[in-house]
């Protein structure tokens, strides 16, 4: 149910974002998909530190 919400609120944002002008609609297009990467790059790095946590434990 979760993924059909995510679905549907990216359409209309992607909607908006037509709509705004296309300055506006770059910057806040770039900013986020700059955030996705800072965000996986985050887990990556939790997973990176759990992955050593376990092999040093043995």
């Amino acid at each position: 149910m979760y993924i059909f919400l995510f679905i549907v609120l990216t359409m209309v944002f992607g909607y908006i974002l037509l709509w705004v002008h296309p300055l506006f609609a770059a910057l806040l297009a770039f900013i986020i998909v700059v955030g996705f990467l800072l965000r996986g790059l985050y887990l990556l790095n939790e997973i990176k530190n759990k992955l050593s946590n376990i092999d040093t434990k043995k």
